[in-house]
């Protein structure tokens, strides 16, 4: 596994081991940008290991903004 992509598994364990997301908002939003861009040109090139690999990433991603989101709210309670 890449050490860039590691950051990933990482993070999605933590989140999950607090209950909240421990990375800024904007990391998980430019996440799912560059995900999403790298999902659409790997449709284009109809690469399916491709598409596989970048397919379930905005999962982890918008997972960790909802718990970002969802722990604010309840600090603000």
């Amino acid at each position: 596994m890449d050490i860039c992509l590691s950051v990933i598994p990482a993070a999605y364990n933590e989140a999950e081991k607090q209950k909240k997301s421990v990375i800024p908002p904007c990391f998980w939003y430019l996440s799912i940008f560059g995900s999403t861009i790298l999902l659409i040109y790997a449709i284009v090139c109809k690469d399916p290991v491709f598409i596989v690999a970048f397919l379930f990433n905005n999962v982890v991603y918008i997972r960790n903004l909802m718990l970002m989101f969802r722990h604010r709210s309840q600090k603000e309670a």
